[in-house]
């Protein structure tokens, strides 16, 4: 009809996707390299190209299924448009600041990033990109998060002597173990300690426990009690020791009555069994840190031991194992999960990510 069409080149189909810029909130102490929570900034992007708040309620209210953003045409889902708007909000409203083991979770959130399956030639943006919080005569490793996800290099864990009340010394490499402790725990993560027998976990786990305000909880086979309770007599007296087992076991929710001593010298040593029988009284305490020996005992996610431990509140938790794979990668998800919620995302994914391509195809 003689009229001069004007359209894209290539029409993209792409999804909406939401990142977070996250900075580390700056220490007290200026020594300190990592912090105890990130602040967040919330938006929404398309490919890698931002879209502004005008944009998003224009494009929703039009019920838009293509938009121009980054110099380009592309095409996008209305509805998924109008959930990640929704998500968007709930974030700006509940997470300006988040714990980094929230961040990780966030981080395998695969309803925030989108799938990566389906995205453009560009590749899927990541959820979070993190900022630089500190300047170089601050901290040495302003990128804490991005520093935890590739993998602390071992040679940045300085060797940590144990505290003055420990009664007695430990090897260089339970010194570093603790270092590792004390490392996740100023970020508020849990962790798995996996050394074979003899080689002394509870040691090291005990001198981390004494540097740490309680009240601590170890949760162990029946078979190591005895073992838990001789060695911290033996390591670390001034810690007030009670055995919750037995008939004659304290049951009152009321930690007046768990507890025999002040809670801050507390250590409560319980069994797998024992727990899901007392977990109405021993979920309702705030533990400051959760010890779980022998911690193949929920290598299956299914088992009784694995989903109650998952309902103790603790600001750490810790599994100490010689197997943390005997059989099959999920039991390692299983443990992980149980110390840190979500760090590996959800099994189904851990399945399909590692679980498959490994134990099958090698």
């Amino acid at each position: 009809m003689g009229i001069q069409l004007i359209g894209p080149e290539r029409l993209i189909r792409t999804r909406v996707s939401i990142n977070g810029e996250a900075t580390p909130s700056p220490a007290d102490d200026r020594k300190k390299q990592f912090g105890a929570e990130a602040l967040v900034e919330w938006k929404m992007v398309i490919g890698d190209e931002e879209i502004s708040e005008a944009e998003i309620a224009r494009a929703e209210e039009a019920g838009a299924t293509l938009l121009h953003t980054g110099h380009r045409w592309v095409r996008i889902d209305a509805d998924e448009l109008r959930r990640k708007r929704a998500k968007l909000t709930e974030l700006q409203t509940t997470k300006a600041a988040v714990t980094p083991i929230e961040l990780l979770r966030l981080a395998n959130d695969e309803t925030l990033g989108g799938d990566p399956d389906q995205t453009d030639a560009d590749g899927p943006s990541p959820l979070i990109t993190l900022r630089d919080g500190f300047d170089e005569s601050t901290s040495a490793d302003a990128d804490w998060v991005r520093n935890l996800l590739a993998g602390l290099p071992d040679e940045r864990l300085d060797e940590t002597h144990e505290a003055a009340e420990f009664a007695g010394e430990l090897r260089h490499y339970q010194r570093r173990a603790l270092s590792w402790l004390q490392f996740l725990a100023k970020l508020g993560l849990g962790g798995c300690l996996a050394d074979d027998m003899g080689l002394g976990k509870t040691a090291t786990t005990l001198a981390h426990l004494l540097e740490r305000p309680g009240p601590h909880l170890v949760v162990c086979p029946l078979s190591v009690v005895r073992n838990w309770s001789q060695e911290a007599a033996r390591f670390t007296p001034k810690l007030d020791v009670t055995i919750h087992h037995g008939a004659n076991r304290k049951q009152a929710a009321d930690e007046d009555a768990l507890f025999s001593a002040d809670p801050d010298r507390q250590l409560v040593i319980t069994t797998y069994g024992l727990l899901p029988r007392d977990l109405e009284h021993l979920g309702d305490v705030e533990w400051s840190t959760v010890v779980l020996d022998e911690a193949q005992m929920v290598k299956n996610p299914n088992t009784k031991a694995a989903r109650e431990v998952r309902q103790l509140s603790a600001g750490q938790k810790i599994a100490l194992t010689g197997t943390p794979v005997e059989n099959r990668l999920i039991e390692l998800w299983s443990i992980l999960d149980a110390v840190n919620p979500g760090l590996l995302g959800s099994l189904q994914k851990f399945r399909e990510r590692f679980g498959t391509p490994i134990e099958r195809h090698g």
